[in-house]
């Protein structure tokens, strides 16, 4: 009798340590399974319209029936004058570079809410828009063409954006602006519309002059190009994905229980979320709290759910390295 009430005497803080364990999991796995209905956003996210244009991006101005494009230089320059339309072999002021900057364009930038997306991923409605035609609106000192006087008064806009794994990979928008300056020494007012679909940009306008008068064709220029990049926002990095495929779902955790234990010297790769070296308890809460975030398929994303079952062998494994460390 003695032998035995000693030995429940030993095992009754076991199994206080492991029902204590057992609370923990348990209540991690009510916050994981919380979490996994909710995404966790970052709110405003801002892109800049810095584009790199395709070669034959070109500019066209009917009242000089004249076409300047990025692959057409003057002989012997860099520099893009206005060629005739009509015959290809003139041009106009051989010292005029319609495109200083060659082929960047630098439009301005956007942002968009990221409510909408899921796990980084989705379609977004464009919510601010700071545009610039003839100059970069963030920079007054950088002109995007050779009408150098020009300002953009922004009037409207709309659209939306198609984001992969927090990088926008699409872009859909259309947005009214008023140009007021000077083409060349001619004052003239115009307005028009300036466009992106996908990576194809779009600029156009007509203008109103009174040097002109009754001028026809009217004053009209026709900007395009297809963008071939664009400065986004990098995709995020998670600190739980430890197997390094950019979404977090359950091969992270296997690679968490494999390296679980692991005291010191543990690299991220073996289930180190937060850096200190050891695998433990607190990389599995971090794995919980991204669990879904990336770019996971969305039949991966449910099946990778750890059932009740896992969460006991869970309870169980952090209950004997409880005991482990008591001993």
């Amino acid at each position: 009798m003695h032998d035995e009430s000693l030995r429940l005497l030993i095992l009754m803080p076991r199994c206080a340590a492991f029902i204590h364990c057992f609370r923990i999991v348990f209540a991690s796995t009510a916050i994981f399974a919380a979490a996994s209905r909710a995404d966790i956003h970052a709110a405003t996210v801002a892109v800049s319209l810095d584009a790199v244009a395709d070669p034959t991006s070109n500019f066209i101005a009917y009242w000089s029936e004249g076409i300047c494009q990025l692959n057409m230089t003057y002989p012997g320059t860099t520099r893009q004058p206005f060629w005739n339309t009509q015959n290809l072999s003139q041009t106009y002021n051989n010292n005029f570079d319609f495109f200083p900057n060659d082929s960047v364009m630098k439009f301005g930038n956007f942002t968009y809410d990221d409510a909408s997306l899921v796990g980084g991923s989705g379609s977004a409605t464009i919510t601010g828009l700071t545009l610039g035609i003839e100059r970069d609106p963030l920079n007054a000192n950088y002109v995007n063409g050779s009408w150098l006087s020009f300002t953009t008064e922004l009037q409207s806009y709309s659209g939306s954006v198609t984001v992969a794994n927090g990088a926008v990979t699409g872009i859909n928008l259309t947005a009214n602006y008023n140009s007021v300056g000077y083409f060349g020494s001619v004052p003239a007012n115009g307005s028009g519309t300036f466009s992106i679909a996908g990576n194809a940009f779009q600029v156009s306008a007509t203008a109103d002059n009174a040097f002109f008068g009754n001028y026809d064709p009217a004053m009209e220029w026709d900007w395009s190009g297809v963008i071939s990049s664009v400065t986004t926002t990098p995709p995020p990095v998670y600190a739980a994905d430890f197997d390094g495929n950019g979404y977090i779902d359950g091969a992270d955790l296997s690679q968490w229980k494999l390296g679980m234990g692991i005291a010191s010297g543990a690299t991220k790769n073996q289930g180190d979320a937060n850096d200190d070296g050891a695998v433990d308890g607190a990389d599995f809460l971090t794995w919980q709290r991204e669990f879904g975030l990336g770019t996971p398929p969305a039949l991966a994303a449910a099946s990778s759910v750890p059932e009740p079952a896992a969460a006991t062998l869970l309870a169980f494994a952090l209950a004997s390295l409880a005991l482990r460390r008591r001993r």
